[in-house]
């Protein structure tokens, strides 16, 4: 019989690396289902509502990649921050297929399974077979590769990116030159979508040059840095276009908003401490404390931790594994410079993960080594044990990720209340002016405004904005307190009154 199913067949399969890399990919794939149908009321739901308002806004409009909009600026709304190209191509596939956020997961979600396979591809330059697939597991099952890869933000997007532009430029170094264009379009990207996710990456490619001088010639030193100087320009003209249309819409006179607007706009500012930091901040313990603690926690887990040092010790004893070591180095120094994003953000180590998975699965990689002498069966159990630890623990410190507050229904009450496509302001005690989370829910435009800066002159200038409704939210423990008034006319209108409850999910 030809096609019979034998053993040995089964053997072969379970032998080639294919097969392990697609079974890794396809669990990654299951995980990231959990919650994909539920609303946007998790972590970072800031971060979330923001990109999915674009997303909307590309739907609805059309798509403007040098003039992205944010619901909570009024009109026209314009802000740059990021180059929108995951918000340009999820509009694209609400298009295709339905216009609802579970659509922007799914590409979120295709973005990671691809990062896995790069993070193989990159692995296998380095170690062996084993460990190359060990580093792929890893990094599929990190809580925050888990609870990122499937949420509407660009950030995973970089990541790919990066790790495109790593490859290519480790192809290129090496030999096929082709790669080096390759390697300049993802850096080039990279750089514009978030430059301290892909910028340190240079550092790693420069070791690997320096590593093949001798394999080199002269044109290829004049290929090296057209990759490295095309996408460094590329960054800076999208940072002064961004910068000119921030101050064009941001800071213009008479707009009161203009305290904050350095802070969150102008991202390469030297003195902008939202970004930078401070050096008191960077001389304080507790804050390398909670970096440590989330890299431990929501990168690595116990579990990863152990095989993590492994791996350091593993690969010290390696000639080649310099260029990992460069790799990780390279990053601590973006996590030392823009500090103050490190101790805020916790999305912000997504570039750690790579890496950290690659050296987890050298350490394991290198432990089964040691293992076989003791056979197949210790060898296969020791395998067992490493994927349930790294599973069990990457997915429920991941799924605690996922606790919100129903902001949900204030932002629908005021949707219900409020004319479609009028302009709304929110006022609540959220300090921060630019959180979009009830607009969104709202399925409105207007501003946010902190409560404690509404007075008079505040309404008078939302009037002459063209704002028609104002909605005031004051929470009081669980209770919160929704009024919305009219404020077109000359004196404020009530419109809708709610007291409900802001339910932890």
């Amino acid at each position: 019989m030809e096609n019979e199913v034998t053993p040995k067949k089964f053997s072969r399969l379970f032998s080639k690396p294919g097969f392990w890399l697609l079974l890794i990919i396809a669990s990654a794939l299951l995980v990231r289902l959990y919650h994909i149908t539920y609303p946007i009321n998790d972590m970072h739901d800031f971060r979330q509502t923001q990109t999915a308002g674009l997303i909307r806004d590309y739907y609805r409009h059309g798509i403007n990649l040098l003039y992205p909009t944010i619901i909570t600026l009024g009109k026209p709304g314009y802000l740059v921050l990021e180059f929108p190209i995951y918000q340009a191509i999820s509009a694209v596939l609400y298009k295709i297929f339905t216009p609802d956020v579970i659509v922007a997961r799914f590409f979120t979600i295709l973005i990671g399974l691809l990062s896995i396979y790069f993070v193989y591809r990159i692995s296998s330059r380095f170690l062996d077979q084993k460990s190359s697939l060990l580093a792929a597991f890893f990094f599929a099952f990190m809580p925050l590769d888990i609870f990122f890869q499937r949420v509407p933000m660009q950030d995973p997007l970089t990541i790919l990116v990066s790790l495109i532009m790593l490859d290519c430029l480790i192809e290129g170094i090496r030999g096929k030159k082709i790669y080096l264009v390759f390697g300049m379009l993802a850096a080039s990207l990279g750089l514009v979508m978030k430059s301290p996710f892909a910028g340190p990456l240079f550092l790693p490619s420069v070791y690997l040059i320096w590593r093949e001088r001798k394999k080199s010639k002269a044109s290829d030193y004049m290929a090296y840095l057209a990759t490295f100087i095309v996408p460094l320009t590329v960054m800076v003209i999208w940072q002064r276009h961004a910068n000119f249309v921030n101050n064009t819409y941001c800071n213009k006179s008479g707009y009161p908003f203009r305290d904050l607007y350095a802070s969150f706009v102008v991202k390469l500012h030297p003195f902008n401490t939202v970004y930078f930091g401070t050096i008191a901040e960077r001389l304080a313990l507790k804050n390398y404390l909670i970096i440590t603690r989330r890299i431990f926690w929501k990168a690595l887990t116990p579990a990863g931790f152990f095989f993590f040092v492994a791996g350091v010790f593993s690969l010290a004893l390696r000639k080649k594994a310099g260029f990992l070591f460069v790799w990780l180095f390279s990053l601590c120094i973006i996590v030392w410079t823009v500090f103050n994003m490190y101790i805020v953000h916790n999305y912000w180590l997504l570039p750690l993960c790579p890496v950290l998975s690659i050296f987890c699965g050298a350490g394991a990689g290198s432990l089964l080594d040691g293992l076989k002498k003791y056979g197949k069966w210790i060898t296969t159990a020791f395998v067992v044990i490493i994927a349930a630890a790294v599973f069990s623990t990457g997915f429920s410190t991941a799924k605690k990720l996922f606790r919100g507050t129903s902001l949900i229904v204030i932002g629908e009450f005021i949707g219900q209340h409020t004319e479609k496509g009028s302009l709304v302001a929110i006022a609540s005690p959220d300090v921060d002016l630019f959180n979009p989370v009830l607009m969104y829910f709202a399925d409105r435009h207007g501003f946010t405004i902190p409560l404690n800066r509404m007075n008079n002159a505040m309404v008078e200038y939302m009037r002459l904005q063209g704002v028609k409704y104002l909605a005031e939210i004051e929470p009081s423990g669980f209770v919160v307190t929704t009024r919305i008034f009219d404020i077109s006319g000359n004196k404020p209108v009530p419109v809708a009154y709610s007291v409900g409850q802001m339910r932890p999910n």
